[in-house]
């Protein structure tokens, strides 16, 4: 049962503020039968004002029935045909509006208006119940601006109606004096009066005729209208009929701009300039405070009984929206820009001077503890507002930031730095990040990570950070007979393998999954779900640097070393460099002796036929030991360097004996006596020569 009750209630508090929403708002009703009609607040529409963004300004328009109150009322409004969300327009005899209709508006840099259409006066339904003064009088004690709407001429009936509102005034400020209140506490002081004509008889734009109309009936010598001269500030303004096609008076609601007539148009224009122009120096009222005062002015007028307690009860609410209005301000003031570094000294000014205020309004009207813990809520409630926003303004800096990141395109994975730098910003505006704000900082941030990484996982990006390894072994493979050769090489492959992939992809003859625009987590939420799980925790972006940095390090570390195998040691450097030439060296002195060898036995051949070449074959075979004889193989086989230069330099076409040669030299070639060689041979040449 309960549960059930619980429900019906916030369906009725949710009809109720569906209801409440729709224009116009039916503010003050007229019910009970029809010999005893009574005045009754819409606590509904009373929930409606107190959700309105403050100030409020309440401007009222009164008038006769029957006189265009309802239609000016929705040009004052801005609005035109047809009047969506606009006050009723009635046609018939009978008056259209009943009580007290309001529509409100929110006009930036002032507050919010709330327009207030009024029964009209001297109608059948007041004739019969005698309600219009009431109205009449509730309307001028609560609003900020009144607007009298007269037909033709001034009507003398509102002296009366404003004789009946200056008795309840005076019934009023007996009761506040009595609570220990002053009447300017409630009562609105030097309140701006908006005196309208409409359809007058001969219209006067400049408005000249309509001031000396307004100045004689004011000061015919009546004690009630010069009290009314006195305590009210006056203005007033002609509004010509709006068509003079009396047979579209009954559809004026839905006649356009155009078909209406250009000095009604311009003339309620004027009015909503005028009133926009009065409220900054009109009563303002905070949405709650408005609400009390409102119940307290209805049953004064309906009952003319007055309720201390109600009435002290409304000025502390008045007078806390106030002083916490002011706190407010002046902390925003102080703060300057959201989000801001400065709003806690900002918070500590304000609330000196909120203190002082208090303590003094306390002492005037002799409030209690209830005063200040009243105070204290208001202020702590204003104060946890203002955080809230800077706040909310540090996240829509950091959100900015983040998603420029995002859309940038520089880095795959931002979400640890985009954490980074809502704890900076929070450090540079002086905003404590609680764990909450880190949570919704942390879901904001894997959001747009996850958006991201979707789009940028693809091939090319995850082949990218290890091409470095398989450049190294490819590279090595290319370079193994020339360095330079096989860097060309794999250049010339790479291109070549580069260009088939692009032409079987651009004939779609390439699988997708090696595409390197392929997305890979897009395509496989599971992927991306598991890539989200390690992306808070894990470096993502060193680690992809560092996979792609240290596989060009193995790469130049394997080039290197195949270019120098002991580039990393000097040492091994110069042995690799001395095994080389002491290679080079070998092949040299095996090609020495074995041209040394080759002639040996061409010059013993040739000295067995008797030919006279055969000492020359020798001595260029030796020749060789004689142009370099500090070389080791030199010295190792030529005992004495220059019998054997002599030898040689002394050689001739000489014919040699037959048994000079006797197999001696070929038989030292055999056995690889190369010394012993060497001097059979000296011994030779000397022999032919002698």
């Amino acid at each position: 049962f309960s549960f059930v009750s619980r429900l019906m209630h916030c369906g009725w508090s949710l009809w109720a503020a569906a209801a409440a929403l729709t224009c116009p708002i039916h503010l003050i009703d007229v019910r009970g039968t029809e010999s005893n009609e009574q005045l009754r607040v819409k606590e509904s529409s009373i929930r409606h004002l107190e959700s309105l963004p403050g100030p409020l300004y309440l401007v009222a328009m009164l008038g006769v029935y029957r006189g265009g109150k309802s239609l000016a009322l929705n040009r004052c409004m801005g609005l035109k045909a047809p009047y969506l969300n606009g006050f009723g327009v009635g046609h018939e005899r009978e008056t259209h509006t009943r009580g007290i209709d309001m529509c409100p508006e929110t006009v930036p840099g002032l507050g919010t208006i709330v327009w207030m259409d009024t029964e009209g006066l001297f109608s059948a339904e007041d004739a019969r119940d005698q309600h219009g003064a009431k109205l009449f009088s509730l309307a001028l004690l609560f609003s900020s601006v009144v607007m009298l709407n007269n037909v033709r001429s001034l009507d003398e009936n509102l002296v009366g109606y404003f004789e009946e509102q200056q008795g309840l005034a005076r019934v009023l400020k007996e009761g506040l004096v009595d609570a220990g209140l002053q009447p300017e506490d409630l009562l609105p002081g030097n309140l701006s009066v908006i005196w309208t004509l409409s359809q007058p008889v001969q219209y006067d734009a400049s408005g000249q005729a309509m001031s000396a109309m307004l100045e004689r009936f004011l000061a015919s010598g009546d004690p009630t209208r010069a009290r009314l001269a006195r305590e009210f500030r006056h203005a007033s303004l002609e509004i010509p009929v709006a068509a003079s096609d009396v047979a579209a008076w009954s559809r004026l609601d839905t006649l356009p701009d155009e078909s209406l007539s250009p000095d009604f148009v311009n003339a309620t224009a004027v009015l909503r300039q005028q009133v926009l122009d009065t409220l900054p120096q009109s009563r303002s009222l905070h949405p709650r405070a408005c609400s009390h005062m409102l119940r307290l002015f209805t049953q004064v007028v309906e009952t003319r009984n007055f309720d201390g307690s109600a009435a002290k009860e409304a000025f502390q609410i008045a007078e806390a929206e106030s002083i916490c209005g002011d706190f407010d301000k002046a902390v925003r003031e102080g703060s300057g820009p959201l989000p801001s570094a400065k709003v806690s000294a900002a918070v500590e000014a304000a609330s000196s001077v909120l203190e002082q205020r208090a303590s003094s309004v306390a002492k005037r009207v002799l409030l209690g503890d209830g005063w200040h813990t009243r105070i204290a809520d208001c202020r702590n409630a204003a104060e946890k507002e203002i955080v809230h926003s800077n706040f909310e303004a540090l996240f829509v800096l950091w959100e900015a930031e983040v998603q420029d990141l995002a859309e940038s395109g520089r880095d795959c994975f931002f979400l640890q730095d985009a954490l980074v730098q809502f704890v900076r910003l929070g450090e540079k505006y002086s905003i404590a990040s609680d764990r909450v704000a880190l949570d919704r900082a942390k879901q904001f941030g894997t959001a747009l990570q996850r958006a991201r990484l979707a789009e940028c996982a693809t091939v090319g990006a995850l082949v990218g950070p290890v091409l470095p390894y398989a450049a190294g072994p490819y590279l090595m493979v290319n370079m193994q007979r020339s360095v330079v050769g096989g860097v060309l090489q794999a250049a010339m492959w790479a291109v070549g393998i580069a260009g088939v992939i692009a032409v079987l992809q651009q004939f779609g003859q390439v699988p997708f999954w090696l595409a390197m625009d392929y997305r890979i987590l897009r395509e496989h939420s599971w992927a991306l779900d598991f890539a989200m799980l390690l992306a808070p925790v894990a470096p993502w972006k060193h680690v992809v640097e560092l996979l792609w940095w240290g596989g060009w390090a193995v790469t130049a570390a394997m080039v290197g070393a195949r270019c120098w195998r002991g580039s990393g040691n000097v040492v091994g450097g110069l042995t690799v460099m001395e095994l080389k030439l002491n290679d080079l060296r070998r092949r040299s002195d095996a090609e020495l002796l074995a041209r040394l060898a080759d002639c040996a036995l061409r010059a013993e051949w040739l000295g067995a036929r008797g030919d006279p070449e055969a000492a020359i074959a020798l001595a260029s075979g030796l020749r060789v030991l004689v142009l370099d004889p500090s070389s080791t193989l030199s010295q190792q086989i030529v005992a004495d360097p220059g019998r054997l230069a002599a030898a040689v330099d002394s050689v001739t076409f000489l014919t040699p004996p037959k048994d000079i040669f006797a197999g001696s030299l070929e038989k030292r070639v055999r056995r690889r006596e190369w010394r012993a060689l060497v001097s059979e041979a000296v011994n030779v040449l000397e022999r032919c020569r002698g």
